[in-house]
């Protein structure tokens, strides 16, 4: 059991807003050291709540994670899960990280293998196919429309029955056309479908995070 599992979504905004930026609704002054929590306190407090709201039916312990940055986020979502299984993919390298030092912390005391490469190669696919399968994909890599969609498609298939599909930046300010995307996807969805968007259009930086619960994995292919 992770140490933020049994917080109230009270309390994991409280937390999340001392590791966020004002911009996204936290209370840290940005400060260039890439220190900072890349989420809207709100939108990841009610994602988290809701995950938790759907076990014992489901429950999420192996993460594929696109788009690990600083790891975060990450740590994050492991302090709450506690995963039996995380491969996060990311084309960063030490040199290019926002933080190294919170690069290689959040890479500690958990069960991950990091992918260092592009997210829509197939070397990363194959390497993350074999570390598979996985019930819960989060997707917050390249922020254009033509590598969401790469993600969204190549990396639904290493889902295990009844898995959830995280997609954050859905109403982002400086990704708008990502929201094209987003309704895309939902256009193509079966009725057993559930989907949820977690969004706080009070924030001076706009986020989102989208989430697509389907019982059988693979009736995303219908």
């Amino acid at each position: 059991m992770g140490s933020l599992t049994n917080l109230s979504k009270e309390e994991l905004i409280s937390f999340f807003k001392t590791q966020a930026n004002i911009e996204y609704e936290g209370n840290k002054l940005y400060d260039g050291t890439g220190t900072h929590l890349l989420q809207n306190p709100y939108e990841l407090a009610d994602l988290i709540t809701w995950i938790q709201s759907l076990q014992p039916d489901y429950i999420p312990s192996t993460l594929l994670e696109i788009g690990y940055c600083a790891g975060i986020t990450n740590t994050i979502l492991n302090k709450v899960f506690d995963f039996k299984n995380i491969t996060s993919i990311d084309h960063v390298s030490l040199g290019g990280c926002p933080n190294p030092s919170t690069f290689v912390a959040n890479l500690k005391f958990k069960p991950i293998t990091f992918i260092a490469g592009d997210s829509t190669s197939k070397e990363s696919i194959n390497k993350a196919k074999l570390l598979g399968p996985y019930n819960l994909l989060f997707i917050d890599g390249g922020h254009t429309q033509e590598i969401l969609k790469s993600d969204y498609e190549n990396y639904k298939q290493l889902l295990s029955p009844n898995s959830i599909i995280v997609i954050h930046d859905i109403i982002s300010t400086a990704f708008p056309d990502l929201n094209i995307i987003w309704h895309e996807f939902l256009s193509n969805l079966p009725s057993n479908a559930v989907v949820k968007e977690f969004t706080s259009k009070s924030a001076p930086i706009k986020l989102g995070i989208g989430a697509i619960h389907i019982p059988l994995v693979n009736d995303l292919d219908k």
